[in-house]
């Protein structure tokens, strides 16, 4: 799939959950509710893509091959340990577009708080 696709396929799902936000949340439609509605679907989408992108980075591996390491230390007849190997830095193509759809949405809604 191409990723501008992607954009644009996010944002249309983003703006979709934030008018389901604003309807289950909110009984009246202001642009206040829309700044708060986008604030929490950008943040969600924004903490998720950065899960994404921490964990596929391989930070968590060196810390599994550490315990891994220490665990067959205390084992009698366990065989060594292989090498630590670190990832090679793909990432999914939803990562970024992700990153990016979520802080534009943050950054929409504080730019509407302060004019609501």
């Amino acid at each position: 799939m191409n990723r501008n696709r992607l954009y644009i396929y996010l944002s249309f799902i983003e703006i979709f959950f934030i008018f389901i936000i604003q309807l289950f949340m909110w009984p009246r439609y202001s642009l206040l509710t829309f700044a708060n509605a986008s604030f929490i679907i950008g943040l969600f989408a924004l903490i998720i893509g950065l899960i994404i992108f921490v964990i596929q980075g391989g930070f968590f591996d060196f810390i599994y091959y550490s315990f891994k390491k220490v665990r067959h230390s205390f084992k009698k007849d366990s065989d060594l340990v292989g090498r630590f190997e670190p990832r090679d830095g793909s990432r999914a193509v939803i990562t970024y577009p992700l990153i990016f759809s979520g802080i534009a949405l943050f950054i929409l809604s504080l730019i509407l708080s302060l004019y609501v």
